[in-house]
């Protein structure tokens, strides 16, 4: 499109809008009050009760702008008297901007000021050069509406907020690109996985490691392990020979079981959210194996990837290659014990229900940090689910 199209007509409901404002409300801010761009205006990040309206946004955004899009990130801000959005060109790697309207107190018009000039070049708000004025759309959204725009090509701005002290007027920003951006942005601490946000509750770089808050829901960690209890069997482990058979073993004392990879549509929905997330082939990926510890179960320190020195792993590398990343998903939360431990570097994983840990090992050496075990469940049970990535397609 030439120019930017505004506004859409009402694209949430006032169900959904109070339920989002009611998320903002609850959520703590980042306030800014002397940005440029953002004076006396609280910001909210990493919310991911907008996760639900991103397909419905980017059904929209894919008909007028290209299928090449690619969700990067959202938030909400709230804007109070003397707030103002400077004029600006978004950064370079947000192509399109969905603008919506969640709450406006103000009677008088405060509109998104979009200028229907292509700047070209290098962006410069040189003071006596503002060709943004030359032509421009005033846009007053009303709760409920959405605008959008290439923000990284048309200068837009709002001039500066009058109202009472209590008044406030609240936006939710969507933003998709057509670059390859990190999926994980220091401000949004979220990612989304296809069909969901999800939050960044922690990251480590040695080793590299990333906890994730709300990987499942609820309904699916209960459905995979409804799934998987008629198959429990006692857990094995990989035979001290390197070959592809497995033997019980001590050191790990649970149950499990392991699905074929995609075998039901829960299994791939959740397959593909990895692979989305890692950015790593579907067809790379081993079965998911779901497990059970029962009290004083556990699984001793062990790394996952195979020992070359062993005669037997030619075999098993005939399948899909070294594995290079486990993802682990808590199906439940013990009441005590069954943490996911790192002992190189004293770190332990609580296991929530929903959330999930991914760590990654290039180098199928102890340099890589992996080790790690599940510690022993001292009260309840335990069920967990596990992936492991390969580094070629596993059949």
């Amino acid at each position: 499109m030439s120019e930017p199209e505004l506004p859409f007509d009402r694209i949430l409901s006032k169900d959904e809008l109070q339920r989002t404002l009611q998320a903002i409300y609850e959520a703590p801010p980042i306030i800014e009050h002397d940005d440029e761009y953002y004076r006396n205006s609280l910001g909210f990040y990493g919310l991911t009760e907008l996760a639900e309206y991103i397909p419905r946004l980017e059904a929209i955004v894919k008909y007028g702008y290209g299928e090449d899009l690619v969700f990067a990130n959202s938030y909400a801000r709230i804007y109070q008297n003397t707030s103002y959005l400077g004029v600006h060109l978004d950064r370079a790697e947000l192509d399109v901007t969905v603008s919506i309207c969640l709450r406006k107190d103000t009677v008088a018009p405060w509109p998104l000021n979009v200028s229907k000039v292509l700047w070209e070049g290098e962006w410069k708000k040189e003071v006596g050069h503002t060709p943004w004025l030359a032509d421009y759309e005033a846009y007053d959204l009303q709760p409920g509406q959405m605008a959008i725009c290439e923000g990284k090509k048309y200068p837009h701005w709002r001039d500066t907020l009058k109202c009472s002290n209590n008044d406030k007027n609240i936006y939710a920003f969507f933003h998709w690109t057509r670059r390859s951006v990190p999926k994980i942005t220091a401000k949004t601490n979220q990612v989304w996985v296809g069909d969901r946000l999800v939050k960044i509750l922690m990251t480590m770089q040695h080793p590299k490691l990333t906890v994730l808050g709300g990987f499942l829901s609820d309904e699916e960690c209960d459905a995979l392990v409804m799934a998987a209890r008629p198959r429990m069997v006692r857990s094995t482990t990989m035979a001290d020979d390197g070959s592809d058979t497995h033997t019980i073993n001590e050191v790990r004392t649970s149950q499990g079981m392991f699905f074929t990879r995609g075998e039901t549509e829960l299994c791939d929905r959740i397959e593909k959210r990895i692979a989305t997330l890692v950015g790593w082939p579907l067809v790379n990926g081993e079965g998911m194996q779901v497990l059970h510890y029962a009290p004083g179960a556990e699984y001793k320190p062990h790394n996952d990837y195979f020992d070359t020195k062993l005669p037997g792993t030619v075999a098993v590398l005939k399948r899909g290659g070294q594995r290079v990343g486990t993802v682990v998903m808590y199906l439940n939360t013990p009441e005590q014990g069954g943490g996911t431990v790192f002992p190189n570097v004293g770190v332990e994983v609580a296991p929530i229900k929903g959330n999930a840990v991914f760590f990654s090992y290039a180098k199928d050496d102890e340099t890589s940090l992996s080790l790690h075990g599940g510690a022993p469940v001292i009260v309840g049970e335990k069920w967990g689910a596990t992936k492991w990535l390969r580094t070629s397609e596993f059949i």
